[in-house]
């Protein structure tokens, strides 16, 4: 890796850094985040990693060190993993669209890409204003974003919250961002101008978002399904106990409506005896009506 480069350093310290502070924050909003403490220890030692240690542009160890860090919320929160690995994914989809449109903004003004920190560090109060606007847009986004997950029951206090996504379920996602991912290295290499490029990075990142939408909407209509379903199955159940319950009550009803009239029977028997002077008959028959109740 080659040495340190403090104008590198310095137009991340104004843009990717407080980019990503905003991206954790709206993460830990979504998955309801308890171990805080840890979660953001972990997240400021990867943004001064990033900073200070893998800062050079276009590098694997910087690719790879910054997927690590844009997953590692879904090491924390107290919904299921798989809904936790859904939303951090789709979360890093949001991201990466809001980054194009900067990026693009920038060229406009300055007609180089962002990539090039040489171009971008003697211009840097013109990219900081343009970073302040950008985080306000990305703020508004991602609060639209976490509406938009609620309505889906995708937060803690979601509808379908404790609905589990599968590994299947999961599986359509990167199957998809692959195909749209080969889709637009195709289109880029037979590509030559750079606004072009970027715009059509734009529309393919917007489709990324789009169909993992469309999976993330099917996958909840399902998940609410099987909610109905289950609920549906569950208060049979209850019926069908309840129903049993009263058949029990009703029988035993039945049982003291029938000792009750075998009761008066017995007496106006004993009655009549007793009238007609048969005592030790009637006595008898009260004693035998006392042992059957005992």
């Amino acid at each position: 890796m080659p040495g340190y480069d403090f104008e590198h350093v310095a137009v991340m310290l104004v843009s990717g850094v407080p980019a990503q502070v905003l991206f954790a924050y709206a993460v830990s909003r979504y998955l309801a985040v308890e171990r805080k403490a840890l979660y953001w220890a972990v997240q400021i030692v990867g943004m001064v990693l990033m900073v200070f240690a893998f800062w050079e542009i276009g590098s694997w160890q910087r690719i790879v060190f910054a997927y690590a860090l844009a997953f590692s919320p879904i090491l924390f929160g107290p919904m299921p993993f798989w809904t936790r690995l859904v939303v951090t994914f789709m979360s890093v989809i949001v991201m990466a669209l809001t980054e194009f449109p900067f990026s693009f903004a920038w060229m406009v003004i300055s007609g180089e890409p962002v990539a090039n920190y040489d171009v971008v560090y003697p211009r840097l109060a013109e990219f900081t204003l343009l970073s302040i606007v950008n985080l306000v847009i990305v703020f508004l986004i991602y609060v639209g974003f976490g509406k938009l997950l609620k309505h889906l029951g995708l937060s803690r206090d979601g509808s379908v919250s404790n609905q589990t996504f599968t590994v299947v379920n999961f599986l359509w996602f990167p199957a998809v961002q692959l195909a749209l991912a080969l889709l637009m290295n195709r289109v880029c290499e037979s590509v030559s101008d750079e606004p072009l490029v970027t715009g059509m990075s734009v529309a393919v990142i917007g489709l990324f978002f789009l169909t993992d939408l469309v999976i993330l909407l099917a996958v909840a209509i399902s998940a609410r399904k099987q909610a109905i379903e289950a609920r549906s199955q569950a208060l049979e159940e209850r019926i069908d106990a309840s129903t049993k319950e009263f058949r029990g009550v009703a029988q035993e009803v039945e049982q003291v409506a029938r000792l009750r009239h075998d009761v008066r029977n017995h007496v106006l028997v004993v009655e009549a005896l007793w009238k007609r002077g048969d005592v030790d008959e009637a006595r008898e028959m009260c004693r035998q009506l006392q042992q059957e109740f005992e």
